[in-house]
């Protein structure tokens, strides 16, 4: 918690700055692969047995096991052990369902440590059934460290003024933001939220964030210099609107679209200004890193 502190310390009510012989050869390789297969189907076999004695849809399982080779690696002690944790912290055979059909090496995790990642999301205080939802949903929230729980959610917190609720559904449409580089996310959202003057509500409607930030500045800038992006001034009512292109449609779109649909120009005219642009940040850079160096 003690990396928060700098970030903590920046934040206030209204207005956030936040700061992972052939033909015998032939015959013995064909008869070891044959051998290779009898083993695995009998693998799937016994997995098909097990969740059939814990109630799962085996019809909709079975699929699941033969569409990922990631069951082959996995045993059924690994498998009965990750049910069992799943489903005393009260995930139905649905959610479990969903959790294997994106998730299967999450039966690789020590029995422990997914009942320590589990506990930790607890402390963060969602209901019961929007952690369930959440971590079904996007299960590679069960792998993450839990120093990342730790370290991370109090911060998207402070953007979301403690609603926990808006916070789920931030993590559901980005839950890389659990386990990418955090400073360069904190940097990210500083851009958007103070440069492109962008309120936190938008970001539960986009995946900005998985964007690095020479994308995300050449997008706004784009639009900026071509007219069809705006800010408020002092004059104008906080609650007047300035007609920008939703954060989505900035950065979520194809170029083709983001060119001629968002900021109304052409997509040749958008790949050169990328071209000039990419060299007016590399100077940028040198620059900073000049500043750096004298200081």
């Amino acid at each position: 918690m003690s990396k928060l502190f700098p970030l903590l310390r920046l934040v206030n009510l209204t207005n956030i700055h936040l700061r992972f012989a052939r033909k015998h050869t032939f015959l013995l390789q064909h008869q070891s692969y044959s051998v290779s297969v009898r083993t695995n189907s009998q693998l799937i076999s016994n997995h098909l047995n097990l969740l059939s004695q814990y109630n799962f849809h085996k019809p909709s399982i079975e699929e699941i096991l033969k569409s990922n080779s990631a069951w082959n690696e996995i045993s059924s002690t690994e498998l009965k052990n990750t049910i069992e944790v799943l489903q005393s912290y009260q995930f139905s055979v649905n959610d479990i369902t969903d959790v294997f059909k994106s998730a299967a090496d999450v039966c690789t995790i020590q029995k422990n440590d997914l009942i320590d990642t589990l506990e930790t999301w607890l402390t963060i205080q969602f209901s019961l059934d929007s952690l369930i939802d959440l971590l079904s949903s996007q299960p590679i929230l069960l792998k993450i460290d839990k120093e990342d729980i730790v370290e991370r959610i109090p911060t998207y917190l402070l953007i979301f003024n403690n609603n926990r609720n808006k916070l789920v559904l931030f993590l559901k449409i980005c839950p890389e933001v659990m386990y990418e580089n955090f400073e360069d996310i904190v940097e990210k959202y500083n851009y958007i939220r103070h440069k492109m003057e962008i309120k936190p509500k938008e970001f539960l409607n986009s995946r900005v964030l998985i964007h690095d930030l020479n994308f995300i500045k050449t997008r706004h800038i784009f639009l900026e210099r071509s007219g069809q992006y705006h800010y408020r001034t002092k004059d104008m009512s906080p609650i007047q609107s300035l007609g920008n292109p939703t954060m989505n449609s900035i950065f979520d779109t194809s170029d083709k679209m983001f060119s001629e649909k968002i900021a109304k120009l052409s997509l040749l005219e958008y790949e050169t200004f990328c071209s000039y642009f990419t060299q007016e940040l590399a100077e940028e850079d040198d620059e900073s890193d000049l500043s750096e160096e004298e200081n």
